[in-house]
């Protein structure tokens, strides 16, 4: 936004020249994703999830691969910032409980989290806007860039445990203590509704930007069905700053 205002400014820009200049379907695209993303985020998806995964690492390695191969899954599907909202918390608390170092553990959150969203066009905003001005669809874009993303997390593990080689040089075994996850059911229950049939969609070849406002509009009137226990959060829980980034790009 300070770019954009700068630009405006020193008269690089004019005001009509910069409002065509914004793509409205990366707006879309980006605002339902938001939408949908916030949901679960808010339903206790993403943690629930993320818990059970590394409650079954029972090594420091184990729990490493873990953090990364669940920053970089979900990542590659909704936008990467909500893993690292979402896992910073968990792996702080799992590694203090443990006594253990956190740094390894937090770089493969960043790091997953990053590589992951390579794999498609919902992954982060770059990635849209590249989908969006390209034309390419999302199987093709998934088809061409998985490969990458799985060997950048593969060479993300090796990069952490060589550098880290004392954290993960002991072989006693790590007990990862259980925490109670709070779930709100019936949010939870309409946001992965709409999330599967959002990604089908994608799969199927429909339009991305279209198909994600869809899903957003069809997330927010279930929020507002009556059933909700979270009212108003869920519209509260979007990421309002990486939007308007976007946007001044």
């Amino acid at each position: 936004m300070i770019g954009a205002g700068l630009m405006l400014l020193s008269n690089t820009l004019t005001i009509d020249e910069a409002w065509a200049a914004i793509h409205h379907e990366t707006l879309l695209l980006l605002f339902g994703m938001m939408i949908v993303v916030a949901n679960l985020r808010l339903s206790g998806f993403f943690t629930a999830v993320c818990e059970w995964v590394v409650e079954h690492a029972h090594h420091p390695l184990t729990l490493l691969a873990a953090v990364i191969a669940v920053a970089g899954f979900f990542s590659a599907f909704f936008v990467n910032d909500t893993m690292c909202i979402i896992l910073t918390p968990l792996v702080l608390e799992i590694t203090t409980s443990l006594r253990r170092n956190p740094l390894p553990y937090l770089l493969g959150v960043a790091m997953g989290s990053n590589i992951g969203s390579v794999a498609t066009i919902t992954g982060n905003p770059q990635n849209m806007m590249i989908g969006n001005f390209s034309g390419v669809g999302y199987r093709p874009f998934l088809m061409a860039m998985t490969p990458i993303a799985i060997v950048g997390l593969l060479l993300c593990f090796a990069a952490i445990v060589m550098f880290h080689r004392a954290e993960f040089a002991a072989r006693e075994r790590v007990d990862v203590p259980r925490r109670k996850v709070r779930i709100n059911r019936v949010l939870m229950y309409k946001a992965v509704t709409v999330s599967v049939g959002m990604l089908v969609c994608f799969f199927l070849g429909f339009g991305v930007p279209r198909v994600a406002m869809i899903a957003g509009t069809a997330q927010a009137y279930a929020d507002s069905s009556g059933t909700n226990a979270l009212p108003g959060r869920p519209m509260r829980a979007i990421s309002w700053s990486t939007r308007y980034a976007v946007r001044a790009r």
